[in-house]
């Protein structure tokens, strides 16, 4: 078996070269992380009076590596649709489920690691920067100067992590889908689909579940007698409803984007919105992958800034900005990082079938004005799908935190912080993909 998926990463290889540049920033974001961690274990004593700073290095890991687990699965599909007729074959020669999800997610974990290798020694040198920012934003006080040594257990431990998660993420989700007809032809397999779909129902039924049962307290806590204990458990709780609304943005996807599309489209039929309707839901995997990986920053920062604006409210304004540095440093700074790098081996995946679809406009005598107002049509689509999908769950989360300020006796709330951020995302993912997919149509055009 380790032949062959050799045989096949060196007949395949530049394929996989989509993927560099998210296995490349994962690797440099680990490598820094675990670097700066590690010189705080071994200069802890330079932080005796202030306290050890090493969770606020390994927080940016745990997201950015929980990021890049739920991420791959979708760079997955795109590279399966490029190369299904290859694995298709694999198939139709007698290779079971188990056998292609090896061969493919092995693959993948050699490319992983020869990126890793790379990612892991430029961040050698990308580390002391990185601390040095984060002593910025904290201050000295808090983060005192120290050396970032190289360390040979950082470089070996970065190096496991982008494997372990390539391996993991690439195989569990190519033994879901691979009995799907798309892959495999006639060899579908109606059990298994009929298995994955109660799978997908529980799943998204004990989330749902255990989302309403943190939501509860909320609403039945008296605003006139709180309880101390109670406050405090709900404190705990909220940052747990954030991580759910994430779990939940995943169930429902591409489901609810795609329902969208189609309300969203539906109001004019001319051929621009009629092209870019089903451009977008012809490429569901395209829609999924792109949507949920910008709300998933969006929720996060907007989410986070309104937690903030509660959880830091009595303190010192200088205080609070420190305070909101290093949750923003601890929670976001590492999905942000995989997300821009997802975006990225996104377009470069995607650009394969740009070109065939050009082809295909040419032949339908599309011009080039047609073509700029059909992406503009697509690129406000992924952009209010975005919008919507990150304002519910952040109402929703508003609710719950003003709730909690009642109860702590804070008046005042900042409610632009609902769709500010998420605006300003939405604006930035209409450009990127406007941009793009129009640099694509000039460079196939070109060519």
């Amino acid at each position: 078996m380790f032949k062959l998926i050799y045989y096949q990463f060196k007949y395949s290889k530049k394929q996989w070269f989509g993927m560099f540049p998210l296995f490349f920033a994962s690797s440099l974001l680990v490598g820094m992380c675990l670097s700066v961690a590690f010189s705080t274990i071994k200069y802890q004593q330079v932080f005796r009076d202030v306290g050890s700073p090493t969770l606020l290095f390994v927080g940016p890991v745990l997201f950015g590596g929980f990021t890049l687990l739920f991420l791959v699965s979708g760079l997955i599909r795109l590279f399966l649709n490029l190369a299904k007729e290859d694995y298709r074959q694999w198939s139709i020669n007698g290779g079971s489920r188990v056998q292609l999800s090896l061969l493919i997610s092995g693959q993948l974990t050699i490319f992983a690691f020869l990126v890793s290798i790379v990612g892991s020694f430029f961040s050698i040198f990308c580390a002391r920067f990185y601390y040095s920012y984060a002593q910025y934003l904290g201050g000295e006080k808090l983060l005192p100067t120290i050396p970032i040594d190289f360390s040979i257990s950082a470089f070996l431990l970065t190096i496991l992590i982008i494997c372990l998660l390539a391996f993991i993420g690439s195989f569990l989700y190519l033994y879901k889908i691979l009995g799907n007809a798309v892959l495999l032809g006639d060899r579908f397999d109606s059990r298994n689909h009929f298995v994955v779909k109660i799978i997908k129902v529980l799943g998204f039924a004990i989330s749902l579940g255990f989302w309403l049962k943190l939501l509860i307290p909320f609403f039945t806590v008296s605003v006139n007698k709180p309880n101390e204990n109670l406050l405090f458990r709900l404190d705990d709780s909220i940052l747990l409803i954030l991580v759910m609304h994430l779990f939940l943005l995943a169930f429902i996807s591409p489901h609810i984007q795609i329902f969208l599309t189609k309300i969203l489209l539906a109001w004019r039929s001319s051929y621009d919105f009629v092209m870019a309707k089903w451009i977008i839901l012809k490429d569901k995997e395209y829609l999924k992958s792109l949507t949920v990986s910008i709300s998933i920053i969006a929720i996060l920062i907007s989410e986070l800034m309104i937690y903030s604006d509660i959880a830091y409210s009595n303190l010192a304004k200088k205080t609070a900005s420190v305070e909101i540095n290093a949750v923003l440093l601890f929670f976001v700074v590492g999905p942000l990082v995989v997300v821009i790098a997802n975006l990225i081996s996104i377009t470069v995946l995607s650009s394969v079938k740009e070109k065939e679809e050009n082809l295909q406009w040419e032949r339908l005598g599309i011009s080039h004005k047609q073509t700029v107002t059909i992406r503009s049509v697509q690129a406000i689509t992924y952009a209010v799908i975005m919008l919507i999908s990150t304002v519910f769950f952040n109402i929703i989360f508003f609710v719950l935190m003003h709730k909690e300020a009642l109860l702590l006796g804070i008046k005042q709330m900042n409610y632009g912080t609902i769709i500010y951020y998420p605006i300003i995302t939405s604006i930035v993912m209409y450009l990127f993909v406007f941009i793009t997919k129009s640099w694509f149509d000039v460079k196939n055009k070109a060519n």
